[in-house]
């Protein structure tokens, strides 16, 4: 199956590609890195934002302020039922909940993410969910499969991470050629960005009213400026500024690039669940090794992990999977082989895309 990539021009590629890369980063700072003009950088961008190609989210980093861990969900539906119905019933009962972030379906499956305080909270979703199922007749021959990846036990080796797959699909290495300089400086404003890793420990952390306010503002508005902040909160310019410099040197806050993974033309998406093997667990180098270019989010404990990856095709997917299937055999971490849910982006819908304020608004009222 041919796939069509968008946006066609090579440099609306580049630029796409280097905002997935460096979110967050000034336009002069990434055209200088690309080694071209900050105004034709500049100027893809926009027109790059006006076709709805990305969009530029913050992230909050809600560990130290209650949440205690990711929940996933996964679920097989009734195929009898239409996706559209099945959408109707959902969006007004589970999908509303706050602490999911992200959903995605197709006529037969689907999975969300959620970020949760405990694990009461967790549960009477769940439980909302597979009442709502049963009572319409959705759900095929399972209930919905739940993993929970507490905090403290669990590393996030990557959080929606497109830079590697836009760079992968785009071909951008036949089509960029970094100067050596330019490069290096790269790197070290890569090094500047903080990780989203859930790893550093940073103990409870309480913020006051007015940082509760620029907090939301700032997750509610990702691409206002610091006057436009401080108009809607009613502080000055200043206060914002110095507060919202603490948030980012304390990893509170990132910023991520979301491109339209539809509009791009991906063809698939594939969703792994991992269960290791309890006599021999994965070690880091284990994890990395497993983390393809194709991947944007990976988290894992010491016998599960989640993956989700993107492919522009299914010989692409088909690769990836045997290379994973092949390190894992050959290290003896499984003992069965990992399910995998492929969704193809003809077929799929994304229910709730990253979306953070109902949550972050939530834990700022108990936090």
């Amino acid at each position: 199956m041919s796939i069509e990539l968008f946006p066609k021009k090579d440099n609306e590629k580049i630029v796409l590609y280097s905002l997935a890369k460096y979110p967050g980063l000034p336009d002069k700072d990434i055209s200088k890195i690309l080694g071209i003009k900050v105004s034709t950088f500049t100027s893809i961008k926009k027109r790059l934002k006006k076709d709805d190609y990305f969009k530029l989210i913050l992230v909050p980093d809600l560990k130290y302020m209650g949440c205690e861990f990711l929940g996933v969900i996964f679920t097989s539906f009734n195929p009898i039922i239409s996706l559209e119905e099945r959408l109707k019933i959902t969006k007004e009962t589970i999908e509303v909940s706050d602490e999911i972030f992200l959903s995605i379906g197709d006529p037969e499956k689907g999975f969300s993410l959620s970020l949760n305080e405990n694990y009461t909270n967790f549960v009477r979703i769940n439980d909302k969910r597979t009442t709502t199922f049963g009572k319409e007749g959705l759900l095929e021959k399972e209930y919905p499969n739940e993993i929970i990846f507490p905090f403290p036990t669990s590393k996030t080796f990557e959080f929606f991470n497109y830079g590697k797959s836009l760079k992968k699909i785009f071909n951008i290495d036949n089509i960029l050629n970094i100067p050596k300089e330019s490069e290096k400086a790269g790197e070290i404003l890569e090094k500047k960005i903080k990780k989203f890793d859930f790893i550093e420990e940073k103990g409870n952390i309480k913020l006051k009213a007015n940082e509760k306010m620029v907090f939301l503002s700032l997750i509610n508005n990702p691409e206002a400026t610091l006057q436009e902040i401080a108009d809607k909160i009613k502080l000055t310019r200043h206060t914002v500024s110095r507060i919202k410099k603490g948030f980012f040197e304390k990893g509170l806050l990132k910023y991520l690039t979301i491109p339209n993974l539809k509009k791009i033309g991906y063809g698939l998406l594939a969703f792994y669940h991992f269960k290791f093997s309890p006599q021999n667990p994965p070690t880091d180098e284990d994890f990395e090794q497993l983390n393809s270019d194709s991947t944007v989010y990976f988290v894992g404990k010491k016998f599960e992990a989640l993956m989700i990856s993107l492919y522009k095709d299914y010989d692409a997917y088909k690769i990836d999977k045997t290379e994973k299937f092949t390190y894992l055999k050959l290290k003896e971490l499984i003992i069965f082989d990992p399910e995998i849910r492929r969704y193809t982006f003809d077929r799929l819908v994304i229910i709730k895309d990253m979306v953070f304020e109902p949550i972050t608004e939530k834990i700022l009222k108990n936090n």
